[in-house]
């Protein structure tokens, strides 16, 4: 089962992005005004070792065997999925790169281009990074926020609780 939206662009010029996403596929995504860096994951692993821990003469043969196989996909790590991501109402030619990140096969970019719109349709089984260089002309947007620095929580006091 697939995972689609579109939203409205803030930050940048373009007019807004849209989604489709498989199952356990997330990304976070960092708007400003003439770029959008969308990290990408959908890692999953053959599952076929979690079912050996189960003994033989233990009732889990249904659930292994029947229920779960019918909702649980069971890949294994060389299998690649789709993602897709459809930038709209761009000024002249986005431009993007994609780093893959972690130990996985290499993702699989394939790019179509049509007035004003970049689609991507990202073949992968792990993490990765777009970096896209797009501008449009789409009404006010805000002002991009400064990023907060991480900080590290607040040690223990001495007392305990």
């Amino acid at each position: 089962m697939q995972a689609s939206g579109e939203f409205d662009l803030k930050y940048n010029g373009c007019a807004s992005l849209a989604m489709t996403f498989g199952p356990h596929t997330f990304s976070v995504i960092k708007e400003g005004p003439g770029s959008l860096v969308v990290y990408l994951n959908n890692y999953r692993t053959d599952k076929e070792p979690l079912w050996t821990q189960y003994p033989t003469g233990f009732n889990s043969s249904t659930l292994q065997n029947k229920v779960l196989p019918a909702f649980v996909e069971s890949p294994t790590d060389s299998v690649l999925r789709d993602s897709k991501l459809t930038l709209r109402g761009c000024d002249g030619e986005p431009s993007f790169t994609v780093t893959d990140t972690g130990a996985h096969p290499s993702s699989q970019v394939a790019e179509e281009r049509e007035s004003g719109a970049l689609t991507l349709t990202i073949a992968h089984n792990g993490p990765l990074t777009i970096h896209i260089q797009a501008a449009g002309s789409h009404g006010d947007r805000l002002p991009t926020p400064e990023d907060e620095p991480v900080r590290p929580p607040a040690p223990p006091s001495a007392s305990g609780w």
